[in-house]
């Protein structure tokens, strides 16, 4: 099984998330192949968790087979990663109060539309289109499943949270979500297209989400890929 290097993250960039004791640097890599198991059709991930001292610049052979893998859509381009802390809110299931705070939100948030930029035919349904959780690439916060929501159990039936979020086109939801340092159009769309990204694809333009237990001690994730 070939592995492909996926995402880099450093304790120093974001305190906020948990790391074993006497690590700092988390890695991401998995499988670009799609495996079947329980959680449904997806790469298969591993988390390495790892001191910076013990890095060295030399890492030797490359991680994936280039000549079979470099051209894949859930095989990221490198890019460099420049966190930004957002502010989301939890997602609504049950429909009737959907309606009641998208219509609190017609009376009382239109400045806020109006300051986003964001269409008027979407402002309807803007709760669930910009704020609520995050459908972008995102450590930690609110899942954003693209179908229904599942949480799976690690191989011993101990429960999982969500660790974070890869979506397609990194998530490049126009109006809300873009990061704060892309160009816009004069209709507020993010240039995305301007700036060096993972350029990955999941499925149909779908997400993975990635899971881990800390009741094992070796703190295992699992990943659920789901699309359109």
């Amino acid at each position: 099984m070939s592995m492909a290097a996926v995402l880099q993250l450093s304790k120093t960039d974001l305190p906020e998330m948990e790391f074993p004791e006497d690590s700092d640097i988390f890695q991401l890599i998995w499988c670009p192949e799609e495996h079947d198991d329980e959680f449904g059709c997806g790469p298969y991930a591993k988390a390495c968790w790892r001191r910076r001292q013990d890095l060295r610049d030399s890492v030797g052979q490359p991680a994936i087979e280039h000549n079979r893998y470099a051209e894949w859509s859930n095989v990221p381009r490198e890019c460099r990663l420049f966190p930004e802390r957002i502010t989301e809110n939890p997602p609504i299931t049950d429909p009737a109060l959907l309606a009641e705070v998208n219509a609190w939100l017609a009376d009382n948030a239109q400045h806020d539309m109006e300051v986003m930029q964001l269409p008027p035919e979407t402002r309807a349904w803007a709760y669930e289109g910009v704020f609520a959780e995050s459908p972008g690439s995102k450590v930690g916060g609110f899942v954003s499943y693209v179908q229904e929501e599942y949480t799976p159990l690690c191989i011993f039936d101990a429960s999982t949270e969500h660790l974070l979020t890869l979506s397609s086109g990194d998530g490049e939801a126009g109006h809300r979500w873009a990061p704060s340092d892309i160009p816009r159009d004069s209709s507020g769309n993010a240039q995305c297209h301007l700036v060096r990204r993972s350029d990955t694809c999941f499925g149909d333009c779908g997400s993975v989400y990635i899971f881990i237990c800390r009741k094992c001690s070796n703190w295992p994730v699992y990943a659920l890929m789901q699309c359109c």
